[in-house]
């Protein structure tokens, strides 16, 4: 279904914007590992560049401050002699994670690195895994202090997914834990988090030597333990799964060839991963189209990928569901240009949707950026199938438990009012930081700017 105004928020976005400015090849990494990430303000973006002699590859870091409209300069995060390569990005108010693995010869290693202070500095680099074998293409996601990242493993005698934990910021790491343990390839692995339940899905061909399926797995305990491996989808060749989530509802664009021919999918679950409604095939078209990726907030879901339907060679596109992807809009070109447009990944951030990927047009790869200011509504919706009277979305604070500050999701620039329990006022405070500096307890927050909705938030003390 085509919904009405879809041609005013799409006439939103707004030119290219070139982020590499290298001698050599640029790349971002692939749609499950996140080189785009925002908060408040802030658009933070990673990606690996040829320039200083291939195959000696580095991590480049850019950020902009006001939503995109302008960014500061290039960042060089790694400086040695190995590949350093497809870098995975997490941010938690002003910390940012980066997980990447480095290479020599035949042997890689997932590395990882933070910045404290929004980006401005970054640690040295810390070695997590140590093989002989490959280990590669991390996904890293954070929660408060806890951090996440899965990647693959040949050690096992076939590609596993294995997954790494710190409960301290990222100062030290708990040992590894295998969490696939099949014959077969388990790949793609993607990983979110919220409150104490952490998602992973991936690409795995245990259940036929011709092609592979969508699996999932979660914990319900911030990563101590693991339920069992869940097979979401049971027909020809589909994967490349992306991963997005916004309060209970989990969302996952895939590719799948069940057609004859390579689509792009949606699944869905509204309770945390323990059920999921049936696929819903996006497009149809006889052109290739590959990699998904995926964002999502309230009610609003986006997704990008490469697509081969208007010349021989890929372009980017989008699409846009703003009722829980009950009903989606028409594709729309991002675009156009006589060359390749490749890995596109995509973030939202209060009303706006930004995409970043690598793209041939000057002549090599580099990192291309584009954003629509508008294109992520929030506020007072309507929601197909449901009742026709308008409803106020929901403040959604993500963390919640927290520790240092939460963030009221899709409103991080409003202005709210904080109540303790005894409805005492404990001050204003921006959507991107609330509850900063005051000591642990329960409060209440009341948004300013409409019409004092309310939510409640718990903040917890560190553990020692």
């Amino acid at each position: 279904m085509v919904l009405a105004g879809a041609s005013f928020v799409y006439a939103q976005w707004e030119p290219d914007v070139q982020l590499s400015n290298g001698t050599y090849n640029a790349y971002t990494s692939f749609n499950h590992q996140h080189s785009i990430a925002t908060c408040g303000d802030t658009v933070h973006a990673v990606w690996f560049d040829g320039r200083h002699g291939w195959p000696n590859a580095e991590i480049y870091y850019r950020r902009s401050l006001d939503r995109g409209e302008t960014w500061g300069p290039e960042m060089r995060l790694t400086d040695d002699t190995n590949w350093s390569g497809y870098p995975s990005l997490a941010v938690a108010g002003e910390t940012l994670h980066i997980a990447y693995f480095e290479s020599f010869d035949e042997d890689s290693d997932i590395h990882y690195m933070q910045s404290t202070d929004g980006g401005d500095t970054w640690s040295p680099d810390t070695q997590l895994t140590m093989s002989t074998v490959m280990q590669d293409f991390p996904s890293i996601a954070v929660l408060d202090t806890i951090v996440h990242i899965v990647f693959h493993d040949e050690k096992d005698g076939n590609w596993e997914v294995y997954y790494l934990r710190s409960t301290d910021n990222g100062n030290t790491w708990d040992p590894e834990v295998r969490l696939t343990i099949d014959p077969d390839w388990s790949n793609n692995a993607n990983v979110l988090t919220r409150d104490q339940l952490v998602h992973v899905v991936w690409s795995d061909d245990r259940a036929s030597t011709t092609h592979f399926d969508i699996y999932y797995k979660r914990s319900t305990d911030n990563g101590s333990t693991w339920g069992a491996d869940t097979r979401l989808t049971f027909t020809l060749d589909s994967g490349a799964p992306g991963l997005a989530m916004f309060g209970p509802n989990l969302y996952i664009a895939f590719q799948s060839e069940r057609d004859g021919n390579t689509e792009m999918f949606f699944k869905h679950s509204t309770n945390n991963g323990i059920d999921w409604l049936p696929d819903v095939q996006l497009t149809d078209d006889p052109a290739l189209r590959q990699i998904p990726a995926i964002a999502a907030a309230e009610s609003n879901i986006h997704i990008v990928w490469q697509d081969y339907r208007s010349t021989v060679l890929p372009e980017i596109y989008y699409k846009r569901s703003t009722d829980l992807g009950q009903t989606w809009e028409t594709d729309m070109r991002l675009t156009n240009d006589s060359l390749r447009s490749i890995w596109p990944e995509i973030a939202v951030g209060d009303s706006a949707v930004h995409v970043i990927w690598c793209d041939d047009r000057p002549g090599i790869y580099q990192i291309f950026y584009k954003r629509n200011p508008t294109g992520n509504p929030y506020g007072i919706k309507e929601i197909a199938g449901h009742s026709h009277e308008p409803i106020r979305t929901v403040l959604h604070a993500i963390p919640n438990p927290f520790v240092s500050f939460t963030v009221i999701y899709g409103h991080e620039r409003d202005i709210f009012a904080l109540y303790d329990v005894n409805g005492t006022y404990q001050g204003l405070y921006r959507g991107d930081r609330i509850a900063e500096f005051l000591p642990s307890g329960v409060y209440f927050v009341q948004n300013m700017n409409a019409r004092g909705k309310t939510t409640r938030i718990v903040k917890i003390k560190q553990s020692p």
